[in-house]
């Protein structure tokens, strides 16, 4: 797949190396176990932000899909380290976006790369310490079909033309995905990373992907030859290992 990012491969690289250095920062500081740090939660989770970072940076960058499995698992690991650490200050899916955002990234990632029921499960046992969203457990169901449905979406407004797809008709379905995707940056106003391709000089922008409509677009098995050359859709990430 020709992945068109707004900014080079020079520009990914010095992003990669920058949060490869927080990685190792933050993993030193979980091996030292200093008794100067009162929330070990907050390490992990700034452990996970870097490493997520890397997981879009190599994507944009163009490293090949099986070489992010491996920082898919591990950022996986410390997300549920951190949700779940006995220190954590959690706030729910509707009271935080970024709680929100995270979790579909991780949930998105792993059905993408065709994680393990045991991973499945302990993700959806550290949601539920996050509270309940229609679109994150309708996802989830896939791999875990005995999950519970809730009929509520944390965040409708952005979410709803999503979840609408679960229920469109087969023929409807590639036409709602390319109306979800044609409205997505402008609707992700509220995500911290918007418009951060404007400022290289902070290695803030990572890539502009929306792995939820991948994600959907697999476990639904969507037809994406109406959409599939669409900005912010991770192609080659939805036809991994088929």
């Amino acid at each position: 797949m020709k992945r068109e990012p707004l900014l080079d491969a020079a520009y990914f690289d010095k992003c990669i190396t920058f949060y490869n250095e927080k990685i190792e920062q933050k993993e030193e500081r979980l091996e030292s176990r200093s008794e100067d740090v009162k929330r070990w939660d907050m390490v992990y989770a700034f452990l996970f932000d870097a490493q997520l970072h890397n997981i879009y940076n190599n994507y944009s960058k163009g490293t090949a899909v099986k070489e992010l499995t491996v920082l898919i698992q591990e950022a996986t690991e410390t997300y549920i380290t951190y949700v779940n650490h006995p220190t954590a200050q959690l706030l729910s899916f509707k009271d935080s976006f970024i709680m929100y955002e995270e979790a579909i990234s991780v949930l998105s990632l792993n059905l993408l790369i065709g994680a393990e029921q045991a991973v499945m499960n302990k993700l959806a046992s550290t949601f539920d310490l996050l509270g309940n969203d229609a679109l994150i457990n309708k996802m989830l169901s896939f791999a875990l079909p005995d999950r519970i449905i809730s009929n509520k979406l944390a965040w409708p407004k952005i979410y709803e033309k999503l979840y609408a797809i679960f229920t469109a008709s087969k023929e409807d379905q590639p036409q709602a995905m390319k109306a979800y995707l044609s409205d997505w940056y402008k609707t992700m106003k509220k995500a911290s990373w918007h418009g951060t391709h404007k400022r290289p000089d902070l290695c803030v922008f990572s890539g502009y992907w929306s792995m939820e409509a991948a994600a959907v677009t697999r476990i639904l098995q969507i037809d994406d030859v109406m959409f599939k050359d669409m900005p912010y859709y991770p192609v080659d990430l939805t036809h991994f290992n088929i």
